[in-house]
């Protein structure tokens, strides 16, 4: 199957599937995480993560046949990676970046490919559906 057939096909079963969510407010306010090699992968997370929860879910549903890398989804932005020398200064600056938390409004998802042949362009936006 070519690519252009695979997005046109998944924008829209996409399409018909997120009709009924509608767009919403997503707050980013804790800053988390996790050991990757010798790095610390340092990330903004939601605490409350139940309308991206409902996303995924109605997105994988809808394309079952892509691959899911993890079978968990803890949905984050990494926002850095940093050495575990001296590691909890910089979380600390980061959290004080951060502040309070910013929201900001989820209104619709875009299906990315990631380019072959780019180094400088890890992906590039191929549709965009509304919420």
């Amino acid at each position: 199957m070519n690519a252009p057939y695979q997005f046109n096909s998944a924008e829209t079963r996409l399409i018909k599937e997120l009709e009924n969510i509608e767009p919403f407010n997503l707050t980013l306010d804790e800053i988390g995480f996790f050991q990757q090699d010798k790095n610390l992968t340092v990330h903004i997370k939601t605490k409350d993560d139940s309308n991206l929860k409902k996303l995924f879910s109605a997105i994988k549903k809808t394309l079952p046949d892509v691959q899911i890398k993890h079978d968990e989804f803890h949905p984050h932005l990494t926002i850095a990676q940093v050495s575990n020398n001296g590691s909890q200064k910089q979380i600390d600056q980061f959290k004080l970046w951060l502040g309070d938390r910013f929201t900001f409004e989820v209104n619709k998802i875009c299906i990315l490919q990631r380019s072959k042949l780019d180094n400088t362009v890890p992906f590039h936006v191929k549709r965009e559906i509304l919420l």
